[in-house]
């Protein structure tokens, strides 16, 4: 329950907050962690673009963390993804609003549970994305994560990818100001949580880390992206 309660906190108040400083184009992408529009779709493009995501064998994905829904507009237009897509969300609200907002997508599943609690059955998806559920400050981080990754990885067929903060240039970068609920943003070691995925699972044929780039200027905004074939 502490869990959720964080999540919901930070939320709540990233939301509020977004609702008197940012214009309405900007709202839905600020009200779930994000600058702007503009920054989410840099977020979605650069874990969209790894070497060994073949978008035309991935046919069916899973979204760790949905939000409202905008990583699955990104792919349609975006990525002419045209396969089946899950996402599980632990926030209430934000489900609603996805499943009225892509009621037509017959090939959307919007889920309100806890991840690491969902059972998925036999489900298995060729490939699963996590773009911020690791991005709240939790009281056992490290066991929470490994939880998480051995699942994902558990779950996918060809790999996943997962987004982090870079503890080491956090705070160098204007990101910790932008991110006004900042006592509750969690920022990872990166060589630290690489070897963690190292040691927790198996059957790992690559691991590439690649920093997001503004302007040609490393950002704190990291994508672990694991190939298990």
């Amino acid at each position: 329950m502490e869990r959720i309660n964080r999540i919901q906190r930070f939320y709540k108040k990233n939301y509020e907050l977004s609702k008197k400083h940012c214009s309405k184009t900007d709202l839905e992408h600020v009200s779930v962690g994000w600058s702007s529009e503009k920054s989410a779709n840099s977020n979605y493009k650069t874990i969209t673009s790894y070497s060994h995501q073949d978008w035309t064998k991935i046919n069916n994905i899973l979204d760790v963390g949905s939000g409202l829904g905008s990583f699955l507009a990104f792919l349609r237009k975006e990525k002419n993804f045209s396969g089946n897509y899950t996402g599980v969300e632990i926030l209430k609200d934000f489900v609603l609003s996805s499943q009225k907002r892509f009621s037509y997508d017959k090939k959307s599943n919007f889920i309100h549970d806890d991840f690491l609690k969902y059972d998925f059955g036999n489900a298995i998806f060729d490939w699963s994305f996590s773009i911020g559920s690791l991005s709240i400050i939790q009281s056992k981080q490290q066991s929470e994560d490994i939880l998480t990754i051995k699942k994902m990885s558990e779950i996918s067929k060809y790999g996943f990818s997962i987004f982090l903060n870079d503890k080491t240039k956090f705070k160098l970068n204007s990101i910790a100001r932008l991110m006004s609920p900042g006592n509750l943003i969690a920022a990872h070691n990166i060589e630290r949580f690489v070897k963690i995925l190292k040691s927790e699972l198996k059957n790992i044929k690559n691991i590439e880390v690649v920093p997001l780039r503004m302007n040609g200027i490393e950002t704190p905004k990291t994508f672990i992206h694991v190939n298990k074939q």
